[in-house]
């Protein structure tokens, strides 16, 4: 037998087995003096060492595997490096695995997000210089580094969704194994919509106002329309010899389905009395709007807190302290401002106020922009007939404003409507129709008799 397997031999009448373990020579007797039973003794003692040998070397060709696959991946690396965290950017741009939905705005707040997370990353291992050198426990620091530093359930989880998303979309060229924000799990939140203004505060809101604030001011409160949207009106989205605008929202630009909204007549005047300079009804808000959002923002919480509304949460955000020499300085309190009023707060009051007013709950989500899947399924267009009376039905704010008329194709209106009435189509219709009659209700009350 050979040496591996075992040597036999006899010596004198008996046989005996001569093998090497870890490099030590064993001889064992195997007392016997028949050759076939020597044999079979021998095999069972060299069975388990001849499968530890075996396993032995496939441990050694697996070390040589792992070695070859490692150099090839140096090899790979050096002849094509993987994605460096500073170019992550510009390859999420080309990437066919991003989301195609997102506008230039909604782009500029996801470099936005991934800027925050490398100048953390930086900070917390500067040695992490390609995109694959993310792990999960980094994620998970930095998410508790954002909720530590007051972030709200909301942008936490925006965040999180947005590096999510970043990742799975580099997962080739950034060699990912795994995505590092894919076990985050989403943070609770409870949303704290800003409140509405009262009737009082929106006439001393517009009134003190003056110039285009004043003008985006009274677009808010009777328009509803969002902050970008209302800075940013074009006049070929006014119609104001039929008092309508009809508006794509920038929020859901990539539906392509636009707002119609009326226009009351003391915004429709005010509006007519503009001098048109330029695409946009309010050249130089826009122009701030686009260049930086947060300098228009700041104005707005300026002109309400003139008025004498509180604009964020006591002990929120930026207070007013006292320094060494007993002067008022502005510092921040520490803790994320928790806002009360501002710009949305025109959106909320002009919803409740046409709740207040009676406008049903299907159109009010066509007026405001609003997609809830539930209710647009069975209200598919909003006419503007009823944009403008639901227009009309807003109560009179600022004191020289006049009260609406009807609108005057009223009739015509119920005449077109009775000829599309069938199954699918008498909620719709009937939900003109009932507003179309509080309309002229309406109307008819406020005649003198």
């Amino acid at each position: 037998m050979k040496k591996r397997t075992g040597h036999l031999f006899k010596r004198g009448k008996k046989w005996y087995l001569q093998y090497r373990v870890a490099g030590r020579k064993v001889v064992e007797s195997l007392d016997t003096t028949k050759e076939r039973d020597a044999k079979t003794a021998a095999e069972r003692i060299m069975a388990p060492i001849r499968a530890a040998d075996k396993a032995e070397a496939l441990q050694a060709i697996q070390s040589r595997a792992d070695t070859a696959a490692q150099e090839a991946a140096k090899l790979n690396d050096e002849a094509h490096p993987p994605l460096k965290l500073a170019d992550a950017w510009q390859g999420y741009l080309e990437s066919e695995r991003r989301p195609r939905r997102a506008g230039a705005r909604t782009l500029a707040d996801y470099r936005g997000n991934l800027t925050l997370f490398t100048d953390w990353l930086n900070e917390r291992n500067p040695e992490a210089v390609f995109l694959r050198d993310v792990t999960a426990d980094d994620a998970a620091a930095f998410v508790r580094h954002l909720e530590k530093g007051g972030l709200s359930g909301n942008r936490v989880n925006k965040l999180i969704a947005f590096m999510r998303t970043f990742c799975a979309a580099l997962e080739k060229p950034g060699r990912l194994t795994v995505n590092p924000f894919a076990e985050i799990a989403r943070r609770e939140h409870v949303a704290k919509n800003k409140r509405p203004f009262t009737i009082e505060e929106l006439k001393l809101i517009l009134e003190t106002a003056a110039g285009e604030m004043r003008t985006l001011l009274m677009i808010g409160t009777f328009t509803g329309l969002r902050l970008g949207d209302a800075a940013t009106l074009r006049w070929d989205e006014t119609d104001l010899a039929r008092a309508i605008i009809r508006r794509v929202p920038r929020k859901t630009a990539r539906t392509g389905k636009p707002v119609i909204i009326g226009i009351p007549t003391i915004l429709g005047e005010h509006l007519a009395a503009l001098s048109r300079r330029g695409q946009f009804v309010m050249p130089n808000i826009a122009a701030r709007y686009e260049r930086d959002e947060s300098t228009l923002c700041q104005d707005i919480q300026a002109h309400l807190k003139s008025c004498g509304i509180e604009t964020v949460a006591p002990g929120t955000g930026f207070v007013m302290v006292k320094n060494k020499k007993g002067e008022f300085v502005r510092k921040h309190s520490g803790k994320r401002a928790v806002v009360l009023a501002g710009f949305h707060s025109l959106r909320h009051t002009f919803v409740s106020l046409h709740a207040a007013a009676g406008t049903p709950q299907a159109v009010m989500m066509k007026l405001a922009g609003h997609s809830n899947p539930a209710m647009s399924e069975h209200y598919t267009h909003l006419s503007e007939a009823t944009a403008r009376a639901t227009a009309a039905a807003l109560p009179p704010i600022l004191a020289d404003e006049k009260p609406a008329l009807p609108p005057v194709d009223a009739a015509a209106r119920v005449k077109e409507l009775a000829a599309t009435l069938n199954a699918k189509t008498w909620k719709p219709v009937k939900a003109e129709l009932e507003q179309l009659a509080a309309t002229l209700k309406e109307s008819h009350d406020a005649k003198p008799r």
